[in-house]
């Protein structure tokens, strides 16, 4: 067989007997961070803006935007509710895809489920096959895809969206086949819209082809049967001929599945992945050495050029530029002592304070560093030096700092008693005889 026909032959005929028990756990946390996410995007101007624009578009009501509880088509439901996971950039982390896996493959599957009636086994099982498509894609491609510019959470989630959907609708082995053909021309994201509302738009896109690609295909629409390994398929444009091995990913299906390993990471800062062992490093500062913002002299920080590369505002103007400037990021951190959804609203990135801080902050690349790692040096005026070199950040470690997380974003949106009835369901998923019965409990009322 083919690299295409083999990853629609592993979608089709795995089953959740074939699935780690640990897995099947490891997928409950990131879908309670995927939740969180959504509802994290809710009262930002992208996820107000996202909302009204489905609203008018209309469609079948099949499938429910969270949070609002409008109902339209399952492709628009995904196209909101993906937009709306990205919105704050706090969603999850995988090193294979090199973006957020979560998101698209998830914003997807609850459009699509809740169309068909899923149950809850169905959603954990097509999650993780979602997942493992769009992940292994990356393994095979990356770092090249991603070093020539492209967004990999919306090219390479458009596909692990394709399989999830066709999953738990159903598809044959022929059908997921046609479906991953369709949605291969249907990936497209540039990450040149970083720090911009198209940023989270890629997400909701790529959502959106993948319920699209799915539901097609079930219906019979037919696409190229080589869309990955193809002269003109997915793989030779995306990357560039020889410069990938699929042999990475058909070898690696589900050995072991990337939910386990590399794992999925939980972020605890709203911002770009490329800040985080930075901001890690300088909260350690902070807690060994206590200084106030006006002492400040300088501060030096050195990351990989991969990560100056995405880093690409460092004099913001808005919260979502924000989000992509370290500088801002860490001037936020000496400022309130912590980075969070409040820190990235144009009104704070114009707080004066902060702004004053921004010309003493200097961000530069060290390619002997680690990729992930970073070097900070802080300058006093009373002629102390703060010094801390940070590996890469873990993210969110712990199940009670996840449903902290997880009732910080749903407060305010949704009563205490319907979070509680909401997390709880998640604990038991495999349980739910439909995954409409978990929607419910995300309704604000």
């Amino acid at each position: 067989m083919k690299p295409t026909e083999i990853l629609a032959d592993f979608i089709a005929q795995t089953y959740i007997e074939d699935i780690p028990e640990e897995a099947i756990q490891r997928s409950k946390w990131a879908i309670l961070d995927g939740i969180a996410v959504i509802f994290a995007g809710i009262p930002q101007e992208v996820g107000k803006g996202i909302i009204s624009f489905i609203k008018d578009l209309g469609g079948k009501p099949t499938s429910t935007i969270l949070g609002d509880g409008h109902r339209t088509s399952a492709p628009w439901a995904a196209y909101a509710n993906g937009t709306l996971a990205h919105a704050v950039d706090y969603d999850d982390v995988n090193l294979h895809l090199g973006g957020h896996p979560t998101a698209p493959v998830l914003s997807a599957l609850l459009a699509a489920g809740e169309k068909v009636g899923a149950s809850g086994k169905e959603i954990l099982l097509s999650y993780i096959l979602g997942v493992e498509v769009e992940a292994k894609i990356g393994l095979a491609i990356n770092k090249v895809h991603y070093n020539l510019g492209w967004h990999p959470t919306a090219t390479l989630g458009t596909l692990g969206a394709a399989a999830a959907c066709g999953k738990v609708i159903k598809l044959n082995r022929e059908q997921t086949l046609m479906a991953l053909g369709i949605a291969g021309s249907q990936s497209s994201a540039l990450k040149q819209n970083f720090g911009t509302m198209t940023k989270p738009l890629h997400v909701g896109q790529a959502a959106k082809n993948g319920v699209l690609s799915a539901l097609l295909a079930s219906r019979g629409w037919t696409a190229d049967r080589e869309i990955l390994e193809g002269h003109f398929g997915f793989c030779n444009l995306f990357a560039g001929r020889g410069l990938y091995d699929l042999k990475d990913m058909t070898e690696n299906l589900g050995k072991p599945f990337d939910v386990l390993e590399p794992g999925i990471q939980s972020k605890k800062y709203p911002c770009c992945g490329s800040t985080h062992a930075s901001l890690d490093a300088m909260a350690k500062v902070l807690q060994g050495h206590p200084f106030r913002p006006e002492e400040v002299e300088s501060v030096e920080c050195e990351v990989h050029p991969e990560r100056i590369h995405v880093l690409i505002h460092p004099n913001p103007q808005s919260g979502l530029e924000a989000k992509f400037s370290l500088e801002y990021c860490l001037a936020a951190m000496i400022q309130d002592g912590k980075v969070s959804i409040r820190q990235f609203t144009d009104e704070r990135v114009a707080d004066r304070a902060i702004r004053s801080l921004l010309p003493r902050i200097k961000a530069s690349q060290q390619s002997t560093l680690n990729p992930w790692d970073a070097r900070l040096r802080i300058r006093l005026r009373d002629g102390r030096t703060l010094e801390n070199e940070g590996g890469r950040s873990p993210g969110i470690t712990t199940w009670d700092e996840l449903v902290a997380k997880y009732r910080d974003c749903l407060c305010g949106i949704l009563p205490a008693e319907q979070i509680q009835q909401s997390l709880q369901m998640i604990q038991e998923m495999e349980k739910l005889k439909n995954i409409s019965e978990f929607i419910k409990t995300l309704i604000a009322s």
